[in-house]
């Protein structure tokens, strides 16, 4: 049986919740504690994040720690630097 919600079956949206609470959590409690402002939202494998850092090289390592996130198949990246 599967359950329809209008956009995906049920099974999905928890998987989306649950993928996009490990990229939070994996985020809050990187070494680097950089203090991320960054919006994250997953759906099917794919994590998009928005928001805003200080650098390139925040950039590149929230993408990092994003690509580790067990389910996370595919990143975009729609992240800006701050002025």
């Amino acid at each position: 049986m599967t359950l329809k919600d209008g956009k995906g079956t049920v099974g999905e949206s928890v998987d989306d919740s649950i993928a996009t609470a490990r990229v939070k959590s994996a985020l809050l409690t990187d070494p680097g504690d950089e203090s991320f402002d960054i919006a994250v939202v997953a759906s099917k494998g794919v994590v998009q994040l928005s928001g805003h850092v200080d650098n390139r090289a925040q950039i590149d390592r929230v993408i990092e720690i994003v690509r580790g996130v067990d389910g996370v198949q595919k990143v975009d990246n729609a992240t800006t630097l701050k002025n």
